[in-house]
């Protein structure tokens, strides 16, 4: 995936948690994607990963 773009891209990538991007050196996970995963952690069964979860959000 990351050989599509191209070395005249000096931007940062904003992605997703998909692997394909983890090797570009200027990349910073999407705000959006973050905060979604951890309100989804306040919905598990484990009581300290709804506390986590809970902590992120607030």
């Amino acid at each position: 995936m990351l050989h599509l773009i191209s070395s005249a891209f000096l931007g940062w990538l904003v992605t997703d948690g998909y692997g394909a991007y983890s090797t570009h050196p200027k990349r910073q996970h999407c705000l959006a994607h973050l905060i979604r995963k951890a309100i989804a952690l306040t919905e598990v069964v484990d009581k300290e990963a709804q506390d986590l979860g809970q902590w992120l959000v607030s």
